[in-house]
């Protein structure tokens, strides 16, 4: 009898191949019955080349269809298999995917760097409250994979900034071959090549002085074990600041050779140590944070703890990251806020209408708090200097589709005939279209009723009258209410298009 309760994931990685494989638990909980891994540099074409050979493409399905014998004896029917940089980069990634899917019939969805970050992050809060560790002030969380090193700032528990890199442990070893053979010095090369991408990290903070850093990434338990601070057994480890000093110190003039022979170090793990060493060192070298506390939070279980529904909301951070945006180009605050808040309401009060999934409820949010960012350029046609800045910006836990969107809602706030193909990298169904366009008529409202930029409409409920067609929209107002009635009455003619519905205006004056 197959069990339900069973998912497994499948991480394509840079320099390996991992299988878990979950049960979950009563109580919103689940166990690790089984975990695999396989080495294969994937990686390492892919860094090298910027494709995945013929032989890794056939040696790859050949650990897959092991692994999906592993699935058949567990029967398991419900999996999920991911890919990130190694996959993502390559120019060939379609064949491959292509290749994969007819040799194993696993089909690989490619895992964005924000969706990763996201996933990462929120992973990394979990194990941290197996250890009541706070996040009260500054945290710089650090992820080092073989790939990518991500960099995430977290302000009182809230995400508020994240930079990816191209400084992965595989990438850097292959980028800088053959140095380490010639010459001890292979730790200082290392030190000059990721300097400039630190250095500039460091300039763009949006948070000084760092009270705590959290290390966490594919190598970390390594790290702890090879340095001799015994093994982390799925509990966060709090160490000195100074720790990734000593750990530095004590391997940075040991060749590959040396790890191997006199450390006992697999080859495998040998020749990527040195350079995920040296990246958490000078992390920790430019942030000096009070304390390091390293976290054995993998990918794969971040994709299990998304599928079961184990992580928390993430919208908070991104609504926070999006604030921080604007407040950085001049923004109204009081405006974009309000503005927001009354988005929210038509979009929750005219759900039977729209009948939109809850997911375009944040783009709508997103788009009515940057709607005016524009004006940062120029006052003039600002609506197209809101695309262009929102498109151009790093929007934290958005994927670059989610970002297109939001620069498209935001773009078309004003009373313009709408356009969703101007500077737009992204391709719309049919069907996205028509949704965009409803979040479009809702924002309109919105940004109506508060015209005057005086939060005067202190909240808006709208009722249905199916046999004439109408929707009324009841605000309560403090004071007079001209402008934004002269407004809503210019803005609503897409709604009243798209949903067949006149839409009148009545006031509810508070004292």
């Amino acid at each position: 009898m197959r069990k339900t309760n069973l998912f497994a994931v499948i991480d394509l990685g840079a320099s390996a191949i991992r299988m878990v494989i979950a049960e979950q638990r009563p109580a919103k909980s689940y166990t690790i019955i089984e975990s695999l891994t396989q080495s294969i540099r994937l990686g390492v074409d892919t860094f090298l080349t910027s494709k995945i050979s013929q032989e890794s493409a056939m040696a790859a399905a050949k650990i897959l269809k092991k692994f999906k014998r592993v699935l058949d004896d567990y029967q398991v029917t419900n999996y999920r298999v991911v890919a990130t940089s190694a996959v993502s980069e390559a120019q060939n990634r379609e064949f491959f995917r292509d290749f994969i899917q007819r040799e194993t019939g696993f089909k690989i969805n490619i895992i964005e760097g924000q969706e990763s970050c996201k996933m990462i992050f929120l992973a990394a809060l979990k194990e941290l409250e197996k250890s009541n560790e706070s996040l009260k002030g500054n945290t710089l969380l650090v992820d080092l994979g073989t790939g990518n090193a991500r960099a995430m700032f977290i302000q009182n528990g809230q995400l508020i900034w994240k930079q990816t890199l191209k400084l992965g442990s595989l990438r850097l070893r292959e980028i800088l071959q053959g140095i380490d053979v010639q010459s001890f010095d292979f730790h200082k090369v290392l030190h000059a090549f990721i300097k400039a991408d630190l250095d500039l990290v460091q300039k763009l903070a949006p948070l000084k002085p760092i009270n705590r850093l959290i290390a966490t990434g594919s190598m970390i338990n390594e790290i702890i074990q090879y340095s001799g601070s015994g093994n982390m057994l799925k509990k966060p480890l709090k160490v000195p600041a100074d720790w990734f000093f000593k750990v530095f110190e004590k391997y940075k003039n040991m060749t590959v050779e040396q790890l191997v022979v006199e450390k006992g170090i697999p080859a495998e793990k040998a020749d990527i140590l040195l350079p995920a060493i040296t990246v958490y060192w000078y992390f920790a070298k430019i942030f000096s944070p009070e304390c390091i506390i390293a976290i054995d939070s993998n990918f794969a279980e971040g994709v299990v703890r998304e599928h079961l529904g184990l992580l928390d909301n993430f919208d908070d951070h991104i609504i926070t990251a999006a604030r921080l945006l604007g407040r950085k180009y001049g923004i109204d605050e009081n405006h974009a806020q309000q503005v927001m808040k009354l988005a929210e309401d038509i979009f929750k009060e005219t759900r039977s209408l729209h009948k939109l999934p809850k997911d375009y409820l944040l783009i709508l949010k997103v788009a009515a708090l940057l709607h005016d960012i524009g004006h940062f350029i120029n006052d003039s046609e600002h609506h197209k200097h809101s695309q262009y800045i929102i498109n151009t910006s790093s929007l934290t836990g958005l994927t670059n589709r989610q970002r297109g969107m939001v620069a498209l809602v935001a773009r078309n706030h004003r009373h313009y005939p709408i356009k969703l193909n101007k500077l737009s990298d992204i391709f719309l169904t049919d069907d996205e279209r028509i949704d965009l366009k409803k979040l479009i008529s809702i924002l309109r409202i919105a940004n109506s009723l508060d015209q005057s930029h005086g939060d005067r409409v202190k909240a808006v409920k709208v009722r249905r009258k199916k046999n004439r067609n109408q929707l009324v929209f009841t605000i309560n107002v403090n004071s007079a209410v001209y402008l934004e009635k002269w407004s809503f009455s210019r803005s609503v003619e897409i709604f009243e298009q798209l949903f067949y519905h006149e839409c009148l205006l009545t006031e509810k004056r508070e004292f």
